[in-house]
């Protein structure tokens, strides 16, 4: 379990190096849901399948963190989760990008630790 456990931290060091790429997209796709409705929101997310992707994504994420907190580095992830929780990310595409990378860098760090490189 632990090596399925570390697959996906690795999966989640990817997905945030792609969304360090794409976080001015992020960013300006949120916005724009924010103002809407929930009709005019899931016709959105209809249209732009990324946000949906991303969204579950997330989730992975967060059940990634929780499960993280019964390790040996629960204080990394739980560092991790106060960052992904805090509202840090609505400041602006930089503020998910610099998110994207502390998170990246956790991320290495608990897979280095993990397996001893």
């Amino acid at each position: 379990m632990k090596h399925v456990f570390y697959i996906l931290v690795f999966l989640q060091i990817i997905y945030e190096t792609v969304k360090v790429f794409g976080c001015r997209k992020l960013h300006r796709e949120t916005e724009a849901m924010e103002a809407m409705d929930k009709t005019a929101r899931e016709w959105y997310l209809w249209a732009n399948p990324i946000l949906g992707i991303a969204l579950i994504l997330d989730a992975v994420g967060m059940a990634t963190l929780v499960m993280g907190l019964c390790t040996d580095q629960w204080y990394l992830f739980l560092l991790v989760l106060i960052l992904s929780c805090s509202r840090f990310q609505k400041l602006g595409a930089w503020a998910i990008c610099l998110d994207s990378i502390l998170t990246i860098v956790i991320y290495i760090y608990v897979f280095m630790d993990a397996y001893n490189l």
